[in-house]
């Protein structure tokens, strides 16, 4: 059996502010995710290996969550095609992803992250939230032969702050 984190990444600041691809985490986003990384703590998620698109937002995603999770920042994989993927992109990024990993988190960007997870399951239709995790499991031991609609959805997470 097979698990995917599928996370998209915290509020950040303004398009305006710089190029979208060196966009920070705001304070909002970082409260965001902090509260996402609580949570997933809480139910003791530990993905065996993060990769997240290579933008300034989704690592700084990616490496909040891990301190909070204890999982080691140098092993999050940035992988440059999360940032422009659509569906087809981002189900090749985990057909690389080697047998020996049953539970792997993805960080990336809507709208490719909701669509994604809709494709993947088939019943998913949630737009998914900056900070938000869509949990979804597949029965079989191979990443390369996950495709369309043979997902489930076990769990969405959606961070709240007050």
């Amino acid at each position: 059996m097979k698990t995917l984190y599928l996370v998209r990444h915290a509020h950040a600041e303004n398009k305006s502010s710089r190029t979208d691809f060196f966009r920070n985490l705001d304070d909002e986003g970082k409260a965001e995710v902090l509260r996402t990384a609580e949570i997933f703590k809480s139910k003791k998620i530990l993905p065996q290996l993060i990769i997240s698109s290579n933008a300034q937002r989704t690592m700084q995603t990616a490496r909040i969550i891990a301190a909070t999770i204890n999982y080691p920042a140098d092993k999050i994989f940035a992988d440059e095609r999360l940032y422009t993927a659509d569906e087809a992109q981002c189900l090749e990024v985990i057909h690389d992803v080697d047998n020996s990993i049953d539970s792997l988190m993805i960080t990336g960007h809507n709208p490719t992250v909701s669509g994604f997870a809709h494709a993947l399951t088939g019943n998913f239709s949630e737009n998914m939230p900056t900070s938000s995790c869509v949990t979804i499991r597949f029965e079989t031991d191979q990443w390369s032969t996950i495709t369309w609609r043979k997902g489930k959805v076990v769990d969405f997470i959606e961070s709240v702050v007050s």
